[in-house]
């Protein structure tokens, strides 16, 4: 820089003052009597000024006012900075207000969780999902209890003691691996700057949780204790009166609730425009996510929606490809996703298809390598361990087939236990009952606004049908089957070319999904599927010959709820009803006729007599056979067949006409066998009877009755 020439447009030699400030740089640098010299100058005018007390206007205490002011502005620019960071945690991740509780109350910060964070969080964990997050943060403080962090460790323990007490009854047996570092802890020994004996704090709570988890008399009198005082302090809300504190929780309360809604509704519409744009799932989002190189492993929530996924064939190639890809990233350095993916797969093995034991043995090799992996952090923690732990784990499962099935075995146990929880809940049992019919109608509400928003997203910016949707939701894994009128869309839907293909693709995922254990949306499919053999287009029954084996594989499905309901029975008897319409024998030829489609999968002209006087456009004539035939301006008759045999009366009634008629009052020329002991009989039939439609039936009726003697 010493040799640097410039001038300006306005001739200012720029150039002269950049040599002169590096030779005086430079000169400084050196470190010699000059550096001495200009720093005791320095010293010297710096003194002098500051000097000149009778002119400045600041006294002794104004410093101390500057101070507070900036710490106080620094406290809130804290507490604001922190609020950001928890929004931005629960718009952008699934992390829950429970959790960042739990994480607030046991950091190593000074000062121990106050009574309201406790019993927030011993709320949230009889919820499933909350109880995982909460038990999974109280482990991780246990496990690194060290002298530099023992604080975070000593305020699980609170937490802990709070949750033995007031929280769920399981957690005693949670917590019973954490003993030996439990009883380290009570030789803990710290007394801070300020003379204060924390180790004896820490054994003193260490030995009270000791005794708990013995699960022995003390664990249940403290217990009856806790619901005692509980149940006290709740009765007495007269005497309670607002203070400053409660007034500011409850202005935190508010406005956490609106971050937490304004969040949730920028996340609800970033995903339903990726959804709607692209070809992913939610399924595969939420894998990815679980699987990233970020910190933080996948939570449970995740965990079993991952699960609940891998059931429906197009999601589980999606995360297996995934987790594939997680694993071979090994190779490339990025272990956290590789052992995120482990966390994801062992998950799977012991809670999803059967089959993912079979899926993942082509990657031994890259998870064989991972158990001599090393890594520590800059905070000294051993990943490495961690990595190795569970590699080894994730190997036994996938080489042992009986530790496969015990760990299967085991997680169900374990899954139906957690259900059961709430028994200890404090609030009375109307109230809880309240709150969860208004959550659950909350949730019902919201979800189905996401889903109608979805739909209408997809069908505007995508290349999907109305059809192939409602085939979807017909054929979904969730409990309820297809009604009538959505069974009725799609069958017309089936006429169309292009809707055609959609639904038979559709029905033929579903019914190989049967396989993966997702028997519930394969049962559906077959409800579907029956009721196109017989409504829809011939070459339907073509179409599925390819899956007779899939559908002779359900004949030997078993399965009963917890509700004592036999739904293997349901599944053996339609599958064998399918099968047999898929014979294209007589039987299917018959259903067929019964519904009045002929050849060509529509109803024909000859098939159709309805009465006249039910419409005001009918046109009544005979044809030659002397069958009474009625045709409309629109569409084409329709058959209505009857049977004089019958002894008793048909009575049709509605809100304004009841229409009877009876063997007696009908005249035997106007009528003939329609419906007989054996099959129904079609119009024009060689040496049978011909269908007639009754002369008493053809008096005035409204459209009600009209509509339900053409169905009859």
């Amino acid at each position: 820089m010493e040799s640097f020439q410039h001038i300006d447009d306005k001739g200012y030699n720029w150039g002269l003052n950049m040599r002169n400030k590096s030779e005086r740089v430079l000169d400084l640098l050196e470190k010699g009597p000059f550096l001495e010299q200009e720093r005791d100058k320095a010293r010297k005018i710096t003194s002098k000024i500051q000097g000149f007390g009778s002119f400045c206007l600041k006294t002794s205490s104004e410093p101390e006012i500057l101070q507070e002011c900036n710490s106080e502005f620094k406290k809130e620019a804290s507490f604001f900075l922190e609020e950001k960071i928890k929004t931005a945690r629960l718009a952008l991740t699934d992390v829950t207000p429970a959790q960042l509780l739990t994480e607030e109350a046991t950091n190593g910060n000074p000062g121990e969780p106050d009574a309201h964070k406790l019993n927030t969080i011993s709320m949230a964990a009889f919820e499933v999902d909350g109880y995982y997050r909460i038990v999974e943060i109280i482990h991780k403080r246990l496990v690194r209890f060290v002298l530099e962090n023992w604080r975070a460790s000593y305020k699980a323990l609170i937490v802990l003691e709070h949750l033995l007490t007031h929280g769920p009854e399981s957690v005693a047996d949670e917590f019973e691996r954490d003993i030996d570092v439990i009883k380290e802890m009570e030789r803990f020994q710290h007394i801070d700057d300020k003379g204060y004996n924390w180790g004896l704090s820490v054994r003193k709570k260490s030995e009270r949780v000791l005794n708990l988890l013995e699960k022995g008399p003390i664990l249940k009198q403290e217990r009856d204790k806790a619901r005692k005082i509980t149940r006290g302090i709740q009765g007495s809300d007269n005497f309670c009166l607002e203070t400053s504190s409660s007034k500011q929780e409850i202005l935190q309360e508010c406005n956490s609730n609106f971050k937490k809604q304004a969040s949730f509704f920028i996340k609800e519409k970033i995903k339903t425009a990726r959804l709607a744009l692209t070809d992913v799932t939610p399924a595969q989002l939420l894998a990815e996510e679980a699987t990233n190189g970020s910190p933080g492993g996948p939570d449970a929530h995740n965990l079993k929606t991952i699960t609940s996924a891998a059931f429906e064939v197009d999601d589980y190639y999606r995360i297996v490809d995934i987790l594939h890809k997680r694993l071979v990233s090994f190779t490339l350095g990025n272990w956290r996703a590789s052992y995120k993916a482990l966390m994801v797969l062992e998950h799977l093995l012991t809670h999803g298809p059967e089959r993912v034991a079979e899926e993942f043995q082509c990657d031994i090799d890259v998870i064989t390598k991972m158990e001599s992996f090393q890594h520590i952090d800059d905070k000294g923690y051993n990943w490495g361990l961690n990595v190795k732990k569970k590699s080894r784990t994730v190997l036994d499962i996938l080489e042992k087939e009986t530790l496969l099935k015990q760990e299967r075995d085991e997680a169900r146990k374990i899954t139906r236990e957690i259900q059961g929880f709430g028994n200890l809940c404090f609030e009375t049992s109307s109230e809880q009952e309240i709150l969860q019919e208004c959550n659950l109608e909350f949730k019902k509400q919201s979800s189905s606004f996401l889903k109608e928003k979805i739909k209408s997203a997809r069908l505007a910016l995508t290349d999907v049908t109305r059809a192939q949707l409602l085939t979807e939701e017909a054929t979904n894994g969730k409990p309820g089957g297809p009604d009538a009128h959505n069974l009725k869309t799609i069958s017309k839907a089936a006429f169309e070319g292009d809707d055609y293909y959609r639904i038979v693709d559709i029905l033929h995922k579903r019914l190989v999904s049967f396989v993966l254990g997702n028997w519930r949306a394969s049962y559906k499919a077959l409800i579907v599927l029956e009721h196109l053999l017989t409504h829809g287009p011939e070459r339907v029954a073509d179409e599925f010959q390819c899956d007779l084996d899939v559908i002779t594989e359900m004949k030997s499905f078993q399965h009963t709820d917890d509700k004592g309901y036999n739904w293997g029975l349901n599944v053996r008897k339609k599958s064998e009803r399918v099968l047999n319409l898929l014979e294209k024998g007589p039987l299917l030829k018959q259903e067929r006729e019964i519904q009045g489609f002929g050849s060509s999968g529509v109803k024909s002209s000859s098939e159709q007599e309805i009465p006249q006087e039910c419409n005001p456009e009918l046109t009544h004539h005979k044809n030659q056979n002397e069958t009474t035939v009625i045709e409309t301006k629109t569409e084409k008759p329709v058959i209505i067949p009857t049977n004089p045999k019958m002894e008793k009366k048909l009575s049709i009634k509605s809100s304004s006409t009841s229409l009877e008629y009876s063997k007696q009052n009908v005249v035997p020329d106007e009528l003939n066998e329609g419906i007989c002991d054996s099959k129904p009989l079609l119009a024009g039939q060689k040496n049978e009877p011909v269908i007639k439609t009754p002369m008493a039936l053809n008096r005035k009726c409204d459209p009600i009755v009209y509509e339900v003697i053409c169905w009859w």
